[in-house]
């Protein structure tokens, strides 16, 4: 009798501690997730042609916002574990109306709005690749102000199209950054666009 009461405690700590390594683990697979993402984007900007000696190349701005995902993504992990260790729970967990107030959901919408930008920079990233950069710049921006509650789509429009092709100038013509055109017919449509505004 007294050997099986001192095993049962084991037993339970063992299969606890179980859930508690499985519960940690989800809680960062979103996390792991899109740092797998990240370097699967990074291995696709091996890929792309070689700019003139003297430019930094086509790869620059696509490795530039992925290096942006993957220390937004990191940081959110050190959030997370951070969170764990002082005895919290995952903070994109949302809570029950009986264990909080009605102020205390905020935390629940941080979590969302941080999983939306962090989206928004792993669709932003691939568009570029392979949409090329004017386009994507475009999408994201009309994308943005969509979010952010402006609801005039002429106007979104307009000024997503002018922010494309301003940062587009400013790169290309002022400070010798190659950023990709797309691939294919992407890549037809955004050269000609270039030659059209004098860029290229």
């Amino acid at each position: 009798m007294t050997d099986s009461s001192t095993r049962h405690p084991v037993g339970l700590d063992t299969s606890h501690g179980a859930r508690h390594r499985l519960t940690t683990l989800r809680t960062f697979l979103p996390e792991i997730a899109l740092l797998v993402v990240a370097a699967v984007l990074w291995l696709q900007t091996a890929w792309f042609r070689a700019g003139q000696p003297q430019d930094l190349g086509p790869a620059f701005w696509p490795r530039l916002l992925i290096v942006l995902l993957a220390v937004c993504t990191l940081a959110r992990v050190g959030q997370k574990a951070r969170a764990l260790r002082s005895g919290g729970t995952d903070p994109d967990e949302p809570r029950s109306e009986s264990d909080s107030d009605p102020g205390n959901d905020e935390p629940a919408a941080d979590g969302r709005r941080a999983a939306i930008a962090i989206l928004s920079i792993v669709g932003y990233v691939t568009a570029a690749i392979y949409l090329g950069y004017l386009i994507a710049t475009a999408a994201f921006v009309v994308g943005f102000l969509l979010l952010s509650g402006r609801r005039r789509t002429v106007l979104n429009t307009a000024l997503g199209v002018a922010a494309a092709l301003t940062f587009s100038f400013l790169f290309l013509k002022v400070v010798y950054i190659s950023v990709p055109s797309g691939v294919g017919i992407f890549d037809t449509f955004t050269v000609g666009v270039y030659e059209l505004i004098g860029i290229y």
